[in-house]
């Protein structure tokens, strides 16, 4: 009733038993009974599901949303779906971020979405019940679909984005509240069939993808989904560049010899003119020792870009993966996991959770647009911490803007069709970022996985260079991604996006 403009209808659908009492309780209220937006619904179906999918099946308006009977709209909510609706492209799907309301008290607590993302909606679901449709979308994909039961949403939202992306209509996210849900404990058995439901969602849109993806819980909401890797496994090629840093350059690559499962795989360690001979001596041990290692001389000023390029010209594998001297594996499927995600034909570039020393986040993917240009999201939160962390991004597979090349993994003719990093502009920084802005601009999708974890010796407080000539470089750098892609002009994932900050 309180909605900030006019143009809705509220149909309460109800079983005749129930009609009675909900219309003496609008009877109460002078305005709902004089508003000619509500109106009480029968529907003869056994079970509110089937009840809500008869409903929506004689649906005469344009756009549709079901709500809770628990839950409270925003003033704004109307509002603000209506002018998603009529603004850019048209959207067949538009979501919101929800607050939380006990009785009548609004809980500071937000869960604030990013911008739509599909691998993120099959690992949970993080739209929620209350979504706008086109009523004609829910129709030509067959309705709710009662069998899925507290998964109704879930489910429907999979088949809704599978029918969008196949006529390139976009799912829009509106980042504001839009409505109050009541918290609500879910008991263990309750909490089982939920997962239960949503598990046979998320293999049911799989299987009309015809893709072979395992699904199964990881943790409390949150869905693990692996993808297939070939019995005959794709060759990878894992680029080290280094200088010197001899305990730091053993440590990465030890981690990655013992600690890797996959095992088709070569490593091509790029000396930036190395001198300490502990460094050396070491470099020769490698090549003498381990045929899949090679060490590839790069006699030339220090340029990341022109130093990665070069060496995935002397690759051998059709995978590349850009791994910095400093991380150290963690979990012996990680190359599995990069590689699962990489050799999917929708995907660009697959990005790795990094942790530091103390097991605090380092990189869990990047935002455009953060302090100017781009930075790290989930920066020194604690694993696990609900508070920074409340709805499970880092324990869920995502798509951010983009995924620092520390720890990444791509097809090689990708990276090579996209020109490889910018050598000529972006020497140092930023490379990464904005290859992964190509690759998006391509139609490619970016990729967080945080199955493949990896520590970053990275100091947190660490300033790389002081001179004045880096100092230059930099703005350098900052300048041409703000003039390339408008970094300064981005908003934010989403301005209630604290961890994102």
């Amino acid at each position: 009733m309180n909605q900030s403009v006019p143009m809705w209808q509220l149909q309460i659908c109800v079983t005749a038993q129930l009609a009675r009492k909900i219309q003496a309780l609008l009877n109460v209220h002078a305005s709902a009974q004089k508003s000619k937006n509500i109106s009480v619904v029968v529907r003869s179906e056994r079970g509110a599901l089937k009840r809500l999918a008869g409903a929506l099946e004689g649906i005469a308006t344009e756009w549709v949303a079901v709500i809770n009977g628990c839950d409270v709209l925003a003033p704004t909510a109307t509002y603000l779906l209506l002018k998603a609706a009529l603004e850019g492209p048209t959207p067949n799907v538009i979501y919101g971020d929800h607050g939380f309301v006990s009785g009548t008290t609004k809980l500071p607590l937000v869960h604030a979405k990013p911008a739509f993302s599909e691998d993120l909606l099959c690992s949970q679901q993080y739209i929620g019940d209350f979504f706008a449709v086109r009523a004609e979308a829910i129709k030509a994909i067959g309705g709710v679909k009662a069998e899925f039961s507290s998964a109704w949403a879930h489910d429907l939202l999979l088949r809704l984005t599978q029918a969008t992306n196949a006529v390139s209509q976009p799912v829009m996210h509106v980042p504001e509240i839009l409505h109050y849900r009541r918290r609500a404990k879910l008991s263990a058995t309750h909490r089982r069939e939920w997962n239960e439901h949503t598990v046979r969602a998320v293999r049911r849109h799989f299987a009309r993808q015809r893709r072979r993806v395992q699904t199964s819980v990881c943790r409390s909401d949150v869905l693990r989904n692996k993808w297939p890797v070939p019995s005959a496994q794709p060759k990878v090629s894992l680029i080290i560049p280094t200088r010197d840093g001899y305990k730091i350059l053993k440590a990465c690559v030890e981690s990655i010899l013992q600690g890797t499962s996959y095992t088709n795989y070569e490593i091509l360690i790029v000396d930036n003119q190395s001198t300490e001979l502990q460094t050396l001596r070491y470099l020769r041990q490698l090549s003498k020792r381990h045929p899949h290692i090679r060490v590839l001389p790069y006699a030339h000023a220090f340029n990341y870009s022109a130093i990665n390029n070069y060496a995935v010209e002397q690759c051998s594998g059709s995978i590349v993966g850009f791994i910095n001297n400093d991380v150290e594996v963690l979990n012996n499927d990680w190359l599995t996991e990069l590689v699962s995600h990489a050799l999917r034909p929708e995907v660009g570039v697959v990005g790795a959770l990094l942790l530091y020393p103390d097991y605090t986040v380092q990189h869990g993917g990047v935002v455009v647009g953060m302090h100017g240009v781009a930075d790290h999201a989930f920066k020194g939160v604690r694993l696990n911490d609900k508070r920074a962390d409340p709805f499970g991004m880092l324990q869920s597979v995502h798509n951010p803007d983009a995924v620092t090349a520390a720890a990444m993994v791509m097809r090689k003719e990708l990276f090579q069709a996209a020109g490889g990093f910018d050598a000529q502009h972006l020497v140092v920084a930023f490379n990464d970022v904005d290859l992964c802005l190509k690759l998006r601009q391509r139609g490619q999708r970016i990729v967080f996985t945080p199955h493949a974890r990896l520590i970053h010796h990275e100091s947190k407080s660490r300033n790389l260079d002081q001179s004045s000539a880096s100092d230059q470089r930099e703005r350098y750098e900052h300048a041409i991604m703000k003039a390339r892609w408008g970094t300064d002009r981005v908003p934010k994932a989403n301005p209630l996006l604290s961890a994102y900050a």
